[in-house]
C-alpha cells in the first residue's frame, strides 16, 4: 500500500456485527461499533478505510492561580430517531473499557438528558438502553483542555424502535407510483393490519439525495400520500394510519457523497456542460470517501412504517 498504510485482509462471516478498533503508536485510535457486513452477489470483497490522526496537542498551563485544566462534561440527549423527540427512562452504561462488566450506570428522567464528568484523553465506551428500543452503541473521547474553566462536549444519540421497519418501495427516480414490486413488499404491511385489527400505524417516506432538497421533500410527501391511498384501497381503515408525511432527503438509511449526478440514462434537460460540473460537484464531495452507486441510493428511497400498538 502507501507510506504509512497497512492492509490488513480478513474473511467475513455473512450477515455478522463486528467491532472494528485501530490504533498506533503517536496516533488516536478509532473505533467502529456494530459494523455490519453483509456481502451481495456482486461483490464478495469488502473495503473498510480507517484513518489514523495525531491528537492535538493540548498547551501546557503556566504557573499560576488558574493554570489548570478545567473539567470536561459530557452533555447527553437521547431521541427518538424518526420523531427527534428527546426520550427520558434512559439507561445510559459508560465503560472505559470494551467488553469490560465494570461500568458507570445512570439515567436519564424527565428532562432528556444526562450531565456525566469525562476524564480527558480517555475513551468512553458507551451503551444506550431503553424498553422498546434497539440498543445502541457508541463511543466519545474528550481531549479538549480550556484553562481556568469547565467545558461542554455535546452529544445525541438517536434511538430506532423495535416496531419501527423499513420496506425497500422501489420508487421510480423523480417518481411517486406505487409500482407492481413496491405492492408485493406492501402486502406485508396489508397482511399484518388485517391480522391486527386495532393497532395504528405511521407513515414515512423517504428520498435519495440527489436533486434540490425542497424538491425532495415535496416529492417524499407525495410518496407518503401513494401509499396511504393504497392502502385504503386495501381494506385498511384511515382512522388506523395515524399520519402519514416525507421527510425528503433527510435521514439517510446510507450516507451518500455524490447527490449531484442523475442516475446513468435518465432524461434531463441540463447541458453536456451542466452535466459535466455536476460530476466534478461529486467528485469534489467524495474526495477520500466511496461514492454511493445506484442500489445504495435505491435504498435511501424507501418507506418507514412505525406501529403503534394499542393496549387490549
Amino acid at each position: 500500500g502507501k507510506t504509512g498504510s497497512i492492509i490488513k485482509q480478513l474473511r467475513l462471516a455473512d450477515s455478522y456485527k463486528y467491532h472494528l478498533y485501530a490504533s498506533a503508536d503517536g496516533y488516536d485510535s478509532v473505533s467502529k461499533l456494530n459494523k455490519f457486513y453483509k456481502p451481495n452477489r456482486d461483490v464478495d470483497t469488502i473495503v473498510e478505510q480507517i484513518t489514523l490522526t495525531k491528537p492535538v496537542p493540548i498547551a501546557i498551563p503556566k504557573p499560576g492561580k488558574d493554570a489548570v485544566c478545567g473539567s470536561i462534561m459530557l452533555k447527553l440527549t437521547v431521541t427518538d430517531s424518526v420523531t427527534r423527540e428527546r426520550l427520558n427512562n434512559v439507561d445510559v452504561r459508560l465503560h472505559q473499557r470494551l467488553n469490560n462488566m465494570n461500568y458507570d450506570s445512570r439515567r436519564i428522567d424527565s428532562n432528556g438528558t444526562l450531565n456525566y464528568r469525562l476524564e480527558r484523553n480517555q475513551m468512553y465506551f458507551i451503551e444506550v438502553i431503553r424498553p422498546k428500543y434497539k440498543t445502541r452503541y457508541d463511543t466519545i473521547t474528550a481531549t479538549e483542555c480550556a484553562l481556568g474553566r469547565d467545558i461542554t462536549v455535546s452529544k445525541e444519540v438517536k434511538l430506532v424502535r423495535n416496531d419501527t421497519f423499513d420496506i425497500v418501495i422501489q420508487f421510480g427516480f423523480d417518481s411517486a407510483n406505487v409500482t407492481m414490486d413496491a405492492q408485493k413488499s406492501l402486502e406485508i404491511l396489508v397482511a399484518y393490519m388485517k391480522d391486527s385489527s386495532t393497532d395504528h400505524v405511521r407513515l414515512i417516506a423517504h428520498a435519495d439525495c440527489r436533486g434540490d432538497s425542497l424538491y425532495n421533500k415535496r416529492l417524499s410527501n407525495k410518496r407518503a400520500d401513494s401509499v396511504f391511498h393504497y392502502l385504503l384501497r386495501k381494506g385498511i381503515y384511515a382512522d388506523r394510519i395515524d399520519t402519514f408525511y416525507g421527510v425528503g432527503e433527510a435521514y439517510q438509511k446510507i450516507e451518500c457523497c455524490n447527490c449531484n449526478s442523475r442516475p446513468p440514462g435518465e432524461k434531463t434537460k441540463k447541458t453536456k456542460k451542466q452535466i459535466s460540473d455536476d460530476l466534478k460537484k461529486d467528485e469534489k464531495a467524495c474526495t477520500g470517501s466511496v461514492p454511493c452507486q445506484e442500489k445504495d441510493h435505491y435504498q435511501n428511497r424507501r418507506m418507514q412504517f412505525i406501529l403503534i400498538r394499542q393496549e387490549t
